[in-house]
């Protein structure tokens, strides 16, 4: 009889542990049943705005249609010239634009609140805990014979909440937020590659101001020797008596001579 009562109360018990975690795992299913599941949607359908784009073009240039490609990740297209200062400075400004940090800080804050909608699909559950440790001073005024001089207390406690989306407002909820965070993602995107396109342009449009100075200092130098050999041909054996001295013209400029006011006739009437 005791060997029976044994297997009858172990049997018993792997039954109450066998429903309890089959219970748990129904009321799994049923909460990511009514988070997934088919839910009223009073929300208006989002109709894109539609634009009508003509399939050929008539004018002086070709007509291309564009194909965005925003959804792919533009490497450092910078790399392709090959120039080591121009990369440097592509870093330094990536790393140091405050205008692009905003926007970087901009995005992170959009995928949060993206998070947090998301976040609301699943139970919340909470978990309190207080400990306190008081000690009162023995001439204290209305203290009782034989109270205890210190009192200890320990205080615990929970919370849990979980909203069901049968109206979709949290769905809702969610797509605005995703929708947000990708229009801000889109802006921080453009804001680093309007960047990048100005510290290359406005590199290369320096270099091209450096090569014109270049240009310009040999040419002087050339106009330079070329009247210094000029001058020395007409003052050596080569200059003949009719040919003038050259003017140095190539280093000086002239300047025009002011004319001579010439006196004013003052008539008077003599009648």
């Amino acid at each position: 009889m005791g060997s029976a009562c044994g297997r009858f109360q172990r049997m018993s018990h792997l039954t109450l542990s066998l429903v309890r975690r089959s219970g748990l795992w129904l009321l799994a299913l049923n909460l990511s049943a009514c988070i997934n599941g088919p839910a009223v949607d009073l929300a208006p359908t989002y109709e894109p705005a539609q634009f009508v784009v003509p399939d050929s073009w008539r004018g002086a240039s070709p007509f291309i249609r564009a194909k965005p490609s925003d959804g792919e990740v533009r490497q450092a297209w910078w790399t392709l010239f090959n120039d080591p200062v121009l990369n440097s400075l592509e870093q330094q400004a990536m790393a140091s634009n405050p205008d692009l940090q905003a926007a970087a800080e901009r995005f992170v804050q959009a995928r949060d609140m993206m998070m947090r909608a998301r976040a609301s699909f699943v139970p919340h559950l909470g978990i309190g805990f207080g400990a306190s440790n008081n000690r009162q001073s023995d001439n204290s005024l209305f203290r009782g014979i034989g109270e205890p001089d210190s009192a200890a207390q320990v205080t615990t406690g929970g919370i849990a909440s979980w909203e069901p989306d049968f109206w979709s407002a949290l769905r809702n909820r969610m797509r605005a937020q995703i929708a947000t965070a990708e229009s801000v993602a889109a802006d921080f995107a453009l804001a680093r590659l309007s960047l990048q396109a100005e510290i290359a342009d406005d590199y290369f449009t320096l270099r091209g101001y450096d090569a014109q100075n270049e240009i310009y200092k040999e040419s002087i130098d050339y106009y330079t020797e070329s009247y210094a050999l000029s001058k020395n041909n007409l003052r050596g054996p080569l200059r003949r008596p009719w040919m003038s001295p050259v003017p140095n013209t190539c280093c000086t400029t002239r300047r025009p001579k002011k004319s001579a006011s010439k006196p004013t006739a003052k008539w008077r009437n003599t009648r």
